[in-house]
């Protein structure tokens, strides 16, 4: 029992960084915002562009989905 809460601990200070790097403010530094944002646009444009080839209906509403989630990464990354 204690080597788990040991582990459960050291992953949530592990994960600390991570967390502290990303805030409702957006990323620090900003080159890696920068790198972020523009690698979101490419997945963006990427989704975007399979649409546009056509799908099944479980398909377009998986695609519709991470476009919705992609987008609102974007909004927070790219200021």
């Amino acid at each position: 029992m204690r080597s788990l809460t040991g582990l459960i601990v050291a992953l949530l200070l592990a994960a600390q960084p991570a967390i502290s790097q990303k805030g409702n403010s957006g990323c620090y530094p900003k080159s890696a915002c920068k790198a972020e944002c523009e690698e979101t646009k490419q997945k963006i444009r990427k989704i975007q562009g399979k649409m546009r080839q056509g799908y099944g209906a479980a398909q377009g509403a998986k695609m519709e989905a991470e476009l919705r989630s992609l987008r609102k990464l974007r909004s927070k990354l790219c200021r």
